[in-house]
């Protein structure tokens, strides 16, 4: 391999983030390459929304073991570790990085590192907080639990992130009549079964089984579809199976991309989190496609990272959670406020600025300067912009 055949070696395939930014790099000019470790599925273009538009999969590469990957990643002008996972990657060459030099580390936090790994008295929590403070930049999410870390650790070098997502095509179908159907595809994890002291990105969904059992129980004409992945899924079988409406869930197996933003398409609700306080991609997805989301957003840690209030069924208690599934139920309402989600998602997301300014930090902290060269209008596989969403 030829010094700097690439301008960045990306590792940590957690939720398709590695092809999502590596596409998104690529858009603005940089050369990227992916490694995806031992146990990672590989890329199936029939399970994606919407295809590659740069990026190009003979780009994607097999880790083969620790020494490999020293030598790869090394002759990069950049990393970019997904998930706080360049260290165990690296294993005994992480300790050697002082002394025989290595590129410059971008780490992008998924959330849980920081907020909880990072915590920890432990070996992996040392490797973590190394990470983190080695890094160039660390990308976070504004979780108030994320700000909490980063406060204890006295971390300077990090900017809270728009993360870039996988958006479909904004199309998306209205159900006229019968129940109000709410989709729940996030981890069932409210810490029963999973228990640890360092715990602290939990989903609280026994608070929405409980609210929407009340709700039922009141008459609403509800229906829920949900995803049998998390923790503690099944003892949110036994809490279904004792409450009295069972008949009024349906559950289904973990789904591929482009199977969940079908599911979500043919819904009237989707469900997120009610611990954490912040988006994934779940909702931001679910936005996009015009639809509502039930979940927590910490009014303090929003303004952070944008201008505007995100239009969302925002609610935390079972209370709360109780009269935001009541409200639900007026479709008109609930189809005005998935088209403020769409336009709210179009602002903040669907510009390219965010990939836009992570390849000029980039750029910058490897010297390339900014602007980078354009790249080829013909190398672009233009997004379908006819959907419509209203």
């Amino acid at each position: 391999m030829t010094s700097k055949r690439y301008d960045v070696v990306l590792i940590g395939a957690l939720a398709q983030m590695d092809l999502i930014l590596a596409d998104a790099l690529s858009q603005e000019g940089l050369r990227c390459a992916i490694v995806r470790l031992p146990g990672t599925a590989k890329p199936d273009p029939s399970t994606w929304p919407s295809p590659l538009r740069a990026f190009r999969l003979e780009d994607l590469y097999p880790y083969r073991n620790a020494n490999w990957f020293w030598t790869f990643s090394r002759a990069a002008s950049c990393v970019v570790s997904i998930t706080s996972v360049l260290p165990f990657a690296l294993q005994g060459w992480w300790a050697a990085l002082p002394w025989l030099g290595y590129p410059p580390i971008v780490n992008v936090s998924t959330g849980s590192d920081v907020a909880e790994l990072a915590r920890e008295r432990s070996r992996s929590g040392w490797v973590c907080r190394s990470l983190l403070r080695r890094a160039a930049v660390n990308y976070v999410p504004a979780y108030p639990e994320v700000v909490r870390s980063i406060t204890a650790l006295r971390l300077a070098n990090f900017e809270f992130f728009r993360y870039a997502y996988w958006l479909a095509p904004c199309t998306t179908t209205r159900r006229p009549d019968g129940p109000i159907l709410f989709f729940h595809p996030s981890h069932l994890d409210w810490g029963f079964t999973d228990v640890k002291p360092s715990r602290n990105s939990t989903k609280g969904n026994d608070r929405f089984f409980r609210a929407f059992f009340r709700a039922a129980a009141n008459g609403a004409n509800i229906r829920c579809v949900l995803l049998d992945r998390g923790p503690d899924r099944g003892v949110a079988r036994e809490l279904i199976a004792k409450c009295g409406y069972a008949d009024r869930f349906e559950w289904l197996p973990p789904l591929g991309q482009a199977a969940l933003c079908e599911r979500m398409r043919d819904c009237d609700v989707v469900v997120d989190q009610f611990d954490v306080g912040g988006f994934g991609g779940i909702a931001i997805e679910a936005m996009a496609l015009g639809k509502p989301v039930l979940i927590h957003i910490d009014p303090d840690t929003w303004p952070l990272v944008y201008d505007t209030p995100p239009p969302i069924l925002a609610c935390r208690t079972e209370d709360e959670i109780h009269q935001a599934i009541l409200r639900s139920q007026d479709r008109t309402a609930m189809a005005a406020l998935g088209r403020q989600a769409a336009g709210w998602v179009d602002d903040n997301y669907r510009s390219g600025a965010v990939a836009k300014r992570m390849a000029c930090k980039i750029a910058v902290i490897t010297g390339k300067g900014w602007p980078l060269p354009a790249r080829s209008a013909a190398n672009l596989v233009e997004p379908d912009r006819s959907a419509d969403c209203l």
